[in-house]
């Protein structure tokens, strides 16, 4: 027998292991979900310092990175949802038609039961858990794959799962492309996936074949977008944070720049001077900037450096053996990034194209050369202006002078468009997500109003057109 069909048959006999479970009605229980997300903490809290551990061997972050963007985010998360539970969970009342009178109608939010989640390497530990929360708030199973390009992390996320939950309730999965193949193929529910683009479509197609519903959480270049009207030193502050947090390898960083081309000197002279405020002037020593995830992902990064040498204004020195890479700007002036290898794919490092316009169409223009992006970035205090870009530059979700913030905040849903994504989660979006809306209508059974069946009469014809025009 096959690795391949011992891994698929793994696979499903833990799943008929959960559907069992499922299927006792166990998950559904309001208390059940609400000490689920106790454990959950608890173990998260057990081992948070083996988290902050195997972040920093495997990316390179630093305590208070890994506090900031991925363990405290999930604390923040489970907080919120015990708080709004009940309320997010239960059965929503609508109205009903006069014509259906007395009865009543509701929605019902209906766990669909098998749920797998497969993450990225970027934020191994966040995109596991926040996805896992909404999963199990919603009376849902889960399988959760970690990423193989996180060992350590991967490790950790199975020590604190196997410590909360049964396998039959919660498990994780490890391995490489073999171990996803044989997860994507299993008789799931819902998929959640969390990745890049290509192998979203892969994911995709799969469920579709089988007509199981999902969510893609991919990614994009992720434009940043500077008219003339902002402070420039507080804009290139916050562009450089979130650019460089995690080296770069953050799906809605931004990707490039379109700055107006009477304060792209000054900008650029404030991006420097921020780069060298946070991560002082020898970055390649400093323990608080991060490092690429593997020499695969760092020989594609330092590839673009050297294609691009005699358009780098700042930075651009790099180490494979440290998998370092230095916080690089380069300027495409002109027409130049029509050609620029930086500007075919989303980069995921912390090297960031400086493009300049001069009116906003060009700008707009230039954001429809890739598709729709999971952010957008709006620096401006011109309410005109940013009308004009939210309306004009479809994307997942709009940011207005500042970057990456709006995902922290739960009350909004998080999510791409098309390329960038399908589908979106958070906070009450997580419900949504991981639930069936289930229509329900209830008519009493001492009540039957027969006028509506046959034989019809004129005068039942007469009311139809008087109603239900």
């Amino acid at each position: 027998m096959s690795d391949k069909n011992q891994l698929e048959q793994e696979v499903e006999r833990l799943l008929t292991r959960q559907d069992n479970f499922y299927k006792s009605q166990a998950t559904r229980s309001y208390a059940f979900r609400m000490k689920q997300l106790e454990r959950l903490k608890m173990s998260i809290m057990h081992h948070e310092q083996a988290v902050i551990d195997a972040l920093k061997i495997d990316l390179g972050k630093h305590e208070t990175e890994s506090m900031l963007m991925e363990i405290g985010i999930i604390y923040q998360t489970i907080r919120n949802m015990v708080k709004n539970l009940k309320k997010w969970s239960q059965p929503k009342r609508v109205g009903t038609p006069i014509f259906m009178w007395p009865g009543k109608s509701r929605i019902l939010n209906d766990p669909y039961g098998k749920v797998l989640i497969i993450s990225p390497f970027n934020y191994p530990f966040q995109l596991i858990m926040d996805p896992l929360v909404g999963a199990i708030s919603a009376g849902n199973t889960a399988v959760v794959k970690p990423s193989e390009l996180t060992p350590n992390v991967a490790d950790v996320i199975e020590t604190i799962i196997t410590e909360a939950f049964d396998e039959e309730y919660v498990a994780v999965k490890t391995g490489d492309v073999e171990m996803n193949q044989a997860l994507i193929a299993g008789d799931f529910d819902y998929i959640f996936f969390t990745g890049s683009t290509n192998v979203g479509k892969i994911i995709a197609k799969s469920a579709s074949e089988r007509l199981i519903p999902h969510t893609l959480e991919l990614g994009g270049k992720s434009p940043a977008i500077i008219d003339t009207t902002v402070n420039v030193r507080n804009t290139a502050r916050k562009i450089v944070w979130g650019k460089l947090i995690n080296a770069g390898q953050t799906c809605i960083a931004p990707d490039y720049l379109l700055v107006h081309e009477d304060i792209k000197d000054e900008l650029v002279m404030e991006m420097k001077h921020a780069i060298n405020t946070y991560y002082g002037i020898n970055i390649s020593e400093n323990d608080q900037y991060g490092r690429i995830v593997n020499s695969r992902h760092h020989k594609r990064l330092s590839q673009l450096i050297d294609e691009h040498q005699n358009q780098i204004i700042a930075g651009g020195a790099y180490d494979e053996g440290a998998r370092f890479i230095e916080p690089t700007l380069v300027y495409l002036k002109g027409n130049e990034y029509k050609t620029s290898s930086l500007m075919k794919d989303e980069i995921f490092g912390p090297i960031l194209p400086i493009i300049t316009y001069e009116t906003l169409d060009e700008a707009i223009d230039i954001t429809r050369e890739n598709p729709n992006p999971l952010a957008l970035y709006i620096f401006s205090n011109d309410d005109i202006n940013k009308d004009i870009l939210i309306t004009h530059i479809p994307s997942g979700d709009v940011s207005i002078n500042n970057v990456l913030l709006h995902v922290a905040n739960s009350n909004l849903p998080f999510g791409g468009l098309r390329n960038s994504g399908v589908g979106n989660y958070k906070g009450k979006f997580s419900i949504e997500s991981f639930t069936h809306q289930r229509g329900l209508y209830e008519s009493p059974n001492w009540f039957d109003m027969s006028i509506h069946r046959a034989p019809y009469k004129d005068s039942f014809t007469n009311i139809i057109r008087k109603f239900l025009k």
